[in-house]
């Protein structure tokens, strides 16, 4: 959506805050009365209508604010990687993380973007049923602006209001009142106990022809496949924490060395993609050494961590990796990372280690043609503006792997407290 459209909603809804609500809700039911002529039906459909519009604008608007919030955050971290201040750079990544889980859970996810570039053929043989569309129609009628177009409706015809609701509000207390006070005659109930008893066991020869049906064997193997995939996406979990867990402080010093030598880096890349950059620093130029003599650091774990990647958003498990993820919002915030991370060039690349330094400076282009000092400095530019880009995308990144690690601990791990309790309960069961 454009940054005008986006103005014009918020300019909207500052204008209903500032003016009477009171008048604009009569209003808007004055409104509702005369277009529907009272008919008790188109009435209830244009509540909902306008009740679905605005939980959408709602949507709209968190998502907007969120980007609009976000893309500025991450503009002035990207400024103050540029000026080496890494601690007020990692507060605003901290800030924008937080940001992010507030406005998940501000979301209502009525919006959802499709894949634009489907198949033809996926789209027509997807459609859905004629048994499909009807229960999407019985959902929508009892969902909820469905059930509050249906209250607004009685109230503005006057069907129901405020005394009928207080008076019915009453009637409830009674009846529950009446109901816990019952008085209960233990004769009667022992009397019919036998015929309680026959009845109870017909229960079970009900479900006897289910669970012994081939549908539930087959189920039951099933069942015992998923579970097997569960445990292999908890063990691997555990795996990857463990290297994390290894390899993250090191990485951590590594994007401190990158973020002081950042000058160092956009020479590296330039002189490999400017044929004439040792005339155009006056013959004084220290570029040329291999990368190898500089502090770049190497993650040896990092292979490892692709892998178990890789095998966790594999087909067969991937399913379970978002089953296990989602419970907790670290894990699922990190799991939305895994495609940056399947491969070990990707997060050699990532976080800058000397692997991943070598495969930039390979992987540059050089021009075809000689520039000038003038020419020079816009170069610089550009390439620094694209380097504070990218380590503040590893920095990010690594802030979201600590969250992922720290919470996947907690998830994975018994606390004292729980060891405790569990060795208690195990002696008093042995007792």
């Amino acid at each position: 959506m454009s940054e005008k459209l986006f103005k014009w909603l918020l300019v909207i809804f500052f204008l209903l805050f500032i003016t009477n609500v009171q008048t604009l809700i009569d209003a808007m039911i004055l409104f509702n009365l005369y277009i529907t002529s009272e008919n008790l039906f188109l009435l209830c459909l244009i509540f909902f209508i306008e009740i679905c519009v605005f939980l959408i604008i709602y949507d709209l608007l968190i998502l907007e604010s969120y980007s609009f919030i976000s893309f500025r955050i991450e503009k002035l971290g990207k400024l103050l990687i540029t000026r080496k201040n890494i601690g007020l750079a990692l507060f605003t990544i901290r800030v924008n993380y937080n940001i992010a889980r507030v406005f998940k859970f501000l979301r209502l996810g009525w919006l959802r973007y499709d894949n634009p570039n489907l198949s033809s053929v996926w789209v027509g043989i997807s459609k859905s049923t004629i048994f499909q569309k009807i229960f999407v129609i019985i959902r929508l009628m009892i969902c909820l602006p469905a059930i509050l177009a249906i209250v607004l409706t009685l109230f503005t015809s006057n069907i129901i209001n405020l005394d009928w609701v207080y008076s019915q509000w009453e009637y409830l207390l009674e009846f529950l009142k009446r109901a816990f006070t019952i008085k209960i005659n233990f004769g009667d109930v022992f009397s019919k106990l036998p015929a309680v008893v026959a009845l109870l066991t017909i229960v079970p020869v009900l479900f006897f022809f289910y669970f012994h049906s081939q549908k539930r064997e087959v189920r039951k193997i099933i069942d015992r496949k998923n579970n097997e995939s569960f445990e292999i996406v908890v063990i691997k979990h555990n795996e990857l924490s463990k290297l994390i867990s290894k390899s993250i402080y090191t990485i951590s010093e590594n994007l401190d060395y990158v973020i002081n030598c950042q000058s160092l880096i956009v020479d590296l890349i330039l002189n490999q993609k400017i044929k004439n950059m040792h005339e155009l620093r006056d013959g004084h130029y220290y570029a040329k050494r291999n990368i190898e003599t500089y502090l770049f650091k190497d993650i040896p774990e990092i292979q490892k961590i692709a892998e178990i990647i890789v095998e966790l958003t594999s087909e067969e498990l991937d399913c379970f990796t978002k089953l296990f993820s989602v419970k907790k919002y670290e894990i699922w915030h990190f799991y939305w990372k895994f495609r940056s991370c399947k491969t070990s060039e990707k997060l050699n690349r990532l976080f800058f280690t000397k692997q991943g330094m070598s495969e930039i400076i390979s992987n540059v282009t050089e021009l075809p043609f000689e520039i000038s000092k003038e020419e020079l400095t816009t170069y610089e530019n550009k390439q620094q503006a694209s380097l504070s880009y990218n380590i503040y995308d590893a920095l990010k990144t690594l802030y979201s792997l600590k969250r992922y690690n720290e919470s996947l601990k907690r998830y994975l791990t018994s606390s004292k407290t729980e060891k405790t309790l569990m060795k208690t309960l195990a002696k008093e069961k042995r007792n």
